[in-house]
């Protein structure tokens, strides 16, 4: 009798959005080791992702690691998805998540002034008795 079919692949909880435009792209590194100069040589590994949903990753346009950029031993990722979060949010049938920003005050047109963010007595911030323009 023929070997038993193996189960089917479930999906990804993850999308490596990198990989997922650049599939065959090598010596894409974001870490190198600063005391042998291995940036130089483009000799270190890759450590710095940006992972998405799969539903998200529909949406993506650009992905890419910016080896030029310098100033740490590590590069910066970047990604650019396309996708309202209309459109998203009816294809997952529910609300955003609790630490999503779509809850800050700053995405909900009551982001507090700056005046009030400084005022001495201010909710949830004011300054901690710096000088606040008075004069004593």
């Amino acid at each position: 009798s023929p070997p038993p079919t193996p189960p089917p692949t479930p999906p990804p909880l993850l999308v490596d959005t990198f990989r997922r435009l650049h599939p065959e792209r090598e010596g894409a590194f974001t870490c190198w080791n600063t005391k042998t100069g291995a940036r130089k040589t483009n000799y270190g590994t890759r450590i710095d992702y940006i992972l998405v949903s799969p539903p998200l990753a529909e949406g993506l346009r650009v992905a890419e690691c910016l080896q030029s950029v310098e100033g740490s031993d590590h590069c910066p990722v970047v990604a650019e998805l396309r996708v309202g979060w209309g459109r998203w949010r009816a294809a997952a049938g529910a609300a955003p998540p609790r630490l999503a920003s779509a809850h800050f005050p700053e995405f909900q047109r009551r982001q507090t002034s700056l005046a009030g963010f400084l005022a001495r007595g201010a909710a949830g911030g004011g300054s901690s008795g710096g000088s606040s323009g008075e004069s004593s």
